[in-house]
């Protein structure tokens, strides 16, 4: 069989890679039948010089946890049944050279902190369902080149620090149901492109230190609800661009430290409630000589700026 007529195959077999009763047939004939056990020693054993992967039949597999973590060089095509797994934590963490379709059905993972960290070089569309996913922290954290859009159900997420941390190409925009969502510290940090529009429901959020710490592109107005935030330490630290007005209630708030460190162009009024606040060190360090912190309210006495 020549190179085309390989190419055609597979061309063919990713068209109806969503049937499970086709890739279960060609699975039958074609590859190795997994579990949790032998494809974590499988993949732990990969090298370029391994018979192809593309087929191996995954229908028992329950766990992709760090499968292709640190495996530089993998770059290999994935027609896997993914129906009964919940966890894909990690699973290609700094698989720098990878960069393929995914079809995979996600209906009943739960975990997919981490999946593509590092991952550097992958740009593909994701039409995952992530229903029943809770935590994304970190998932696209240093993919570096991807900027996709994202149609995630995210009701069910808890955790979303850090997701799109050093991501430096990504610029979509976010309609995220962020209603259970506690976390998101770090989670557009060093993301230089990202400049979209959040209407992010932020009530249960207490963490949203380093939010944007980094994310030098981004001026959007934030209509957040702040109020059981406890930490908004280094959250615009060096977004030299962001010049937006801020209503956030802050009266829970503990740490500010360094918030707006290095923020050289905001220069707005804040009317903070500070009177709960223990940490403000370094909070307008680095900012232009006209702004003026004037108008917060319950400065506690030891503050100096």
């Amino acid at each position: 069989m020549n190179d085309r007529s390989v190419c055609d195959l597979e061309d063919l077999i990713y068209y109806f890679v969503g049937d499970n009763e086709l890739l279960e047939l060609i699975n039958t004939d074609t590859s190795y039948t997994m579990n949790d056990e032998s494809i974590m020693k499988a993949t732990d054993e990969w090298d370029n010089d391994m018979k192809s992967i593309t087929f191996w039949d995954t229908k028992k597999v329950t766990t992709m946890k760090e499968m292709f973590y640190n495996k530089n060089n993998f770059n290999e095509l994935l027609l896997w049944n993914t129906e009964n797994v919940t966890d894909m934590y990690c699973m290609f963490y700094d698989a720098r050279s990878f960069n393929q379709p995914l079809e995979f059905n996600t209906n009943n993972v739960i975990d997919m902190s981490g999946m593509f960290r590092g991952a550097s070089s992958f740009n593909q569309p994701l039409k995952f369902n992530t229903d029943n996913v809770i935590n994304m922290s970190g998932m696209f954290r240093d993919a570096s080149s991807f900027n996709q859009p994202l149609e995630f159900n995210t009701m069910n997420v808890s955790n979303m620090s850090g997701m799109f941390y050093d991501a430096r190409s990504f610029n979509q925009s976010l309609e995220f149901n962020t209603d259970n969502v506690i976390d998101m510290s770090y989670m557009f940090g060093d993301a230089s492109s990202f400049n979209q529009p959040l209407e992010f429901n932020t009530m249960n959020v207490s963490n949203m230190s380093c939010m944007f710490r980094g994310a030098s592109s981004f001026n959007q107005p934030l209509a957040f609800n702040t109020d059981n935030v406890v930490n908004m330490s280094y959250m615009f630290a060096g977004v030299i661009s962001f010049n937006q007005s801020l209503k956030f209630n802050t009266k829970n708030v503990i740490d500010m430290s360094g918030m707006f460190y290095d923020a050289s162009s905001f220069n707005q009024s804040l009317k903070f409630n500070t009177m709960n606040v223990s940490n403000m060190s370094y909070m307008f360090d680095g900012m232009s000589g006209m702004f003026n912190n004037s108008g917060m309210k319950n400065m506690p006495h030891w503050y100096n700026e």
